[in-house]
């Protein structure tokens, strides 16, 4: 040890230049990878120069300088503890390489992930203490790794970021024959498929809006995207130029485009939440405080690099990175979420838009919408309601780009989308009626498109381009209705979306001061396009006959009516026993109560809800036991107030299960809300499985009380057997927070111990504070506390059992409270 100890007393400029390498090559290098080529996660947060610069010298000098530090202040107070600092700060970055090494190499399971890197780490730790070389030849790595953010910062798809040039980005007042009000409005993420009927045409009962539009607009229904991703495909409606790889997504890098051409001529309504292609010059943005905006950014930076770093067995554990661009952490559980309303609300940017049209004025306005919906996560009702909470798509495979091939999974993305859909064409109706009661629409240029679709075809790609997917990702909506025009029409001429800004700039009489590989839709003179292609990834796909192209979509339609009847989300036709939703309990035939817990998520929601709140959860999840792990799928039937809503299965292997039913299935106060199993006994038998009725005595440590009612736990450690009777010890600090019911107010509390694990332990328990109980206790203790004096108000009860702890000793390291076998709260129903 003491040789070990005398080799790390090399100069502390050594192992300081050591660790600056070993951090960027383990934590900045991987991190500026992912970054750039995903520049949107810099453009969502309105990132300015100053933010990307400090998030550079956080990751390549000041953390890696904080570390430094350590070492040098544990080495002041003690040579040993600076040792052990240096070991521990080189070892984990070695680690760190490690295991994203091992990932490359196809290692994707945890155990031998972790063992790996931790070989590997103790591996080099050890080169690094024994073999002087080996410090040398780290510590000279630390000034070749500035190369790093360097070569970050000049990538283009940052440099934009680092280096902006917006003081050239606005064009003099362009010479225009007309300027009429303009108004662009871009859906994400909207296939045209889902918005046609059996006929081809706009599904006037679902989508009445977009319907509307087309009666009073030229429906190009032959019109397609240009790119699979946001990123690559709005920069081209507004430039009229194809994307290339690595596209980026400021007006600094495209600075050609619809927003500087026309700021010299008109005013600026412009709500582009991902995009930055609107200069700060012509479109002032609000942003948060440089302090806000780095700690929100450190949160999903850390988040990234843990999927970084995680065995692709754990990182579905995470919180997902590739299904938003910023706030990944920001999704709450349900009972959270019945609340408080989520950070991220895409309502927003709409409504902000539809308040800023006005009809006056002395320039005419370009009014921009890029809505980001129905781009998933699909949580939205046609009223405007969540519905849901915004977490990862079931049945996406790892990477989140590719559907699994559970069939009946996929359709249920499917229909949260097409539910979302009808949102969308309401927000779409209502942005119509403003312009109308404006006085702009009639006089103005209208534009309502999509930046790109989406797939829902099992062991398919959910966005990328292949020849099955492409008529899904894209065809895209595109109605234009010119100033005054009043009857609508079709065209089945091959538009692109680079078409848009021309067509823009020929009807104000206009030319586009760039080259395009555009063309106005609207100039019949024009050669047809020979070809469509599009964008995806690195690749371009490239449709060669597009005359045929309408057939592959209406292709997809036929499947999505083959899943849906009459394209109606809420009449699956692959659910088992469709004919069964709609039914009264009291028409159908009950068996006997199922035996194998099927577990409804917080179920606790249902007894008291407000059916016009901004959320009603109403979908509903859970998960069955005992058919985990196999291909063994069950049918289930939910009852909402006695009449069945919808139907649906298990998913293969881990056995959970949702349901989406119609919000109007809800009432005000409690709603009861049953599940079956659906058995087949010469036609269906329902077989009740659980109740939403809070049981009048419910153990809080229980995982019901967690899973149905939404109990938080919290200084427990895993549940342990004595024999068949499970307990489970505290840390000392154990904590429950119950939802409370306002029909069954708590009356007692009953705790029961089993064991103290020695002669005596001092306990308190507490209710939102108020003392129930302080003293000693021994053995098998068990107390039922009447809650008269102590009776919690509100709409939740925080319960804590606080003791003093001991160290159980030999290969238990657990700091232990005491042994709770139950924690029951009891409450009086009202009914």
């Amino acid at each position: 040890m003491a040789t070990v100890m005398s080799r790390l007393r090399a100069p502390f400029v050594v192992h300081g230049l050591g660790i600056l390498a070993l951090f960027n090559l383990a934590v900045a290098h991987p991190l500026y990878e992912v970054l750039a080529g995903s520049p949107e996660f810099f453009v969502a947060r309105r990132a300015s120069p100053v933010d990307l610069w400090l998030f550079v010298a956080v990751f390549s000098v000041v953390l890696p300088a904080g570390i430094i530090a350590l070492v040098w202040i544990a080495d002041r107070m003690s040579k040993t503890a600076g040792h052990a600092v240096l070991a521990l700060a080189v070892g984990l970055l070695c680690a760190a390489l490690a295991l994203q090494a091992l990932e490359q190499l196809g290692v994707d399971r945890a155990r031998p992930a972790f063992a790996g890197a931790a070989m590997a780490g103790i591996g080099a730790l050890i080169a690094y203490l024994r073999v002087s070389a080996a410090r040398t030849y780290v510590a000279l790595l630390g000034p070749a790794v500035l190369a790093v953010p360097i070569l970050f910062l000049a990538r283009p798809s940052i440099r934009v970021f680092a280096f902006p040039h917006e003081e050239s980005l606005r064009y003099p007042p362009a010479t225009l024959n007309a300027t009429p009000p303009i108004v662009l409005i871009v859906f994400d993420q909207l296939p045209l498929a889902s918005l046609l009927d059996a006929d081809g045409l706009i599904d006037r009962e679902l989508y009445p809006a977009f319907a509307g539009l087309a009666d009073e607009a030229t429906w190009f229904r032959n019109a397609t995207a240009v790119a699979a991703s946001t990123g690559s495909a709005l920069p081209p409606i507004v430039t009229g130029i194809h994307p290339r790889r690595n596209t980026r997504r400021m007006a600094a890098a495209d600075p050609n485009n619809l927003f500087t051409y026309l700021s010299g001529s008109y005013r600026m309504n412009v709500v582009e939440p991902i995009t930055s292609l609107c200069p700060a010059s012509v479109c002032p943005q609000e942003r948060e405080g440089l302090a806000t905006r780095l700690w929100a950014l450190g949160i999903d930076v850390t988040i990234v690099y843990l999927h970084v770093l995680a065995p692709r067995e754990l990182e579905a554990a995470l919180p997902p990175v590739d299904q938003n661009w910023k706030n990944f952490a920001a999704d709450q559980p349900w009972h959270r979420r019945w609340v408080e309303q989520r950070d991220l609300d895409r309502r927003e940017g709409p409504r902000r838009f539809i308040d800023a049209i006005e009809g006056g004025g002395d320039r005419p306005t370009f009014h921009f919408l890029h809505a980001l919906l129905p781009h998933e996560p699909y949580i939205y009702a046609r009223t405007g309601q969540a519905f849901g909470k915004g977490t990862a798509l079931p049945g996406l495979a790892p990477g989140g780009y590719r559907w699994g091939n559970d069939e009946w999974i996929v359709g249920q993305n499917y229909q949260a989308h097409l539910v979302q859909l009808g949102y969308v064409d309401a927000l779409l109706g209502r942005i119509l009626a403003r312009l109308k009661s404006a006085d702009v629409f009639d006089r103005a240029l209208v534009i309502v498109t999509s930046d790109h679709g989406a797939s829902f075809q099992p062991d398919r790609p959910f966005k990328g381009v292949t020849a099955d997917t492409a008529a899904d990702i894209m065809a895209v909506p595109l109605f234009v209705k010119t100033p005054g025009q009043r009857a609508g029409s079709i065209s089945d001429r091959n538009v692109e979306a680079v078409d848009i800004a021309p067509t823009i700039a020929s009807v104000l009489g206009g030319t586009l001061p760039w080259s395009t590989q555009g063309t106005s839709a609207l100039d019949a003179a024009t050669a047809p396009r020979p070809e469509k292609s599009a964008l995806a990834g690195a690749e371009r796909h490239v449709v060669r006959d597009p005359e045929a192209f309408p057939a592959a979509v209406r292709t997809v339609v036929a499947r999505k009516l083959a899943l849906f009847r009459d394209g109606d989300p809420h009449a699956p036709l692959r659910a088992p026993h469709p004919d069964l939703v709609g039914r009264d309990i009291s028409e159908l035939r009950i068996g006997a109560r199922w035996d194998g817990p099927v577990v409804l998520k917080d179920a606790f929601v249902f007894t008291s809800m407000d059916p016009t709140a901004d959320f009603v959860p109403a979908r509903l999840e859970g998960q069955a036991y005992g058919v985990e792990g196999t291909t063994e799928r069950l049918a289930l039937a939910v009852a909402v107030n006695n009449r069945v809503r919808a139907t649906t299965l298990t998913a293969k292997g881990d056995a959970m299960w949702s349901a989406l039913v119609p919000l109007d299935a809800f009432r005000p106060g409690r709603n009861d809300v049953r599940v079956f199993v659906i058995e087949d006994a010469d036609g269906p038998v329902l077989r009740a499985v659980v109740e939403t009725r809070r049981p009048p005595e419910l153990d809080l440590i229980s995982g019901q009380a967690k899973h149905m009612w939404g109990v938080r736990q919290s200084g427990l450690y895993p549940r342990e057997f004595s024999g068949t009777r499970p307990f489970y010890w505290t840390d000392g600090t154990a904590r429950l927070v119950t939802p409370l019911d306002s029909q069954a107010p708590p009356v007692a509390l009953k705790i029961d111990v089993s064991m103290t694990g020695r002669p005596e332990a001092n306990l308190r328990v507490l209710i939102n504070g108020c003392e129930l109980f302080r003293g000693p206790i021994s053995g098998t203790w068990s107390q039922t506390f009447s809650l008269e004096s102590c009776r919690p108000g509100g709409t939740e009860a925080t319960i804590e059992l606080l003791s003093d702890t001991f160290t159980p000793g030999e290969h238990d390291a657990r700091r232990l409270g005491v042994a709770l076998d139950s924690v029951t709260l009891v409450t009086r129903s009202s009914q």
